[in-house]
């Protein structure tokens, strides 16, 4: 994303170098072979696959880069299944309760646990869906906001009304994390996230109903006299903090709420993409003429 205004440098034909036939990925199944194509995992290596096959950790970075890659990459591309295609065959299930959300592979087991930092792909989902071909539209409209429910029903269902670092499906709990290391919540953004763009793209006034809701939690259970502390244990209506306000915080969970409850203008999705940080970068338009047209 770091050349989409300028469309030269040295970061140029990055994106199109991962989405050339050469990274290949694994197929479902119960082995992690050789073929396929389409996600990145944690630790993907061109040619090869990856021993993680998830959106957690540093992997989350890379699938918010490469599904948008249409908006900044103006040469056509090879055929390639689609992103969203492929969380459906390769990582998308549906819990016993009804709760749709994104696994991950590991050493060849699916684990059926989705990450907070997965979260984001409801509202990624959502944005790509508008470009998609009418009869999938809707389709992908709607994963988006399964997705999105499921992350919200991860804070629900905590005592803070805060979503833990990871969550489980089990015959014993779902949407909920099933021991103390995953249990803390760091101020992360991507919940969040997705509201802002389901309510930018939908206009569904329930996405600003879970967003208030998190803002009241961050009141109460965050706030400290010096600013926002992330918490250990987000089942405890007396958790103890972290001492620690991630810079992250600021420069996306408080964005997105911000944006969440103003107009649609401020920072138009018409006119301005987000990337994985949460950095506005200018979409130029051009008309017939050749001439561009910039939001500023």
């Amino acid at each position: 994303m770091s050349e989409m205004y300028t469309m030269q440098g040295p970061h140029r034909g990055l994106p199109e170098a991962e989405r050339a036939p050469g990274l290949r990925l694994p197929p479902p199944g119960p082995r992690l072979g050789s073929g396929g194509q389409a996600l990145p995992g944690t630790t993907a290596r061109r040619g090869q696959g990856a021993s993680l096959l998830g959106w957690r950790g540093c992997s989350a970075a890379a699938p918010g880069s490469l599904c948008p890659l249409p908006l900044s990459v103006p040469t056509p591309l090879p055929a390639q299944p689609p992103c969203s295609q492929a969380i459906e065959m390769y990582l998308l299930n549906v819990s016993p309760g009804g709760l749709t959300y994104i696994a991950e592979w590991r050493g060849g087991i699916l684990d059926h646990k989705m990450g907070h930092l997965a979260c984001f792909s409801g509202g990624m989902i959502a944005l790509g869906a508008e470009d998609a071909k009418e009869e999938k539209r809707a389709h992908y409209q709607e994963l988006a906001a399964q997705i999105t429910r499921t992350c919200h029903e991860s804070y629900a269902r905590s005592d803070t009304k805060l979503g833990p670092e990871a969550f489980w499906f089990n015959s014993n709990k779902e949407a909920e994390a099933t021991h103390e290391g995953e249990s803390y919540y760091i101020l992360r953004p991507e919940v969040v996230e997705s509201y802002m763009y389901l309510w930018r793209l939908t206009h569904d006034p329930i996405y600003r109903e879970w967003g208030w809701e998190v803002v009241t939690a961050l009141e109460r259970y965050c706030r400290t006299q010096a600013g926002f502390s992330g918490i250990h244990n987000v089942y405890s209506t007396a958790p103890r903090h972290d001492n620690k306000q991630q810079s992250f915080f600021l420069a996306e969970t408080l964005k997105y709420l911000y944006l969440l409850f103003s107009e649609d203008d401020t920072l138009s999705l018409e006119d301005w993409v987000f990337n994985t940080e949460a950095h506005p970068l200018p979409v130029n338009h051009s008309d017939s003429s050749g001439s561009t047209r910039r939001p500023y």
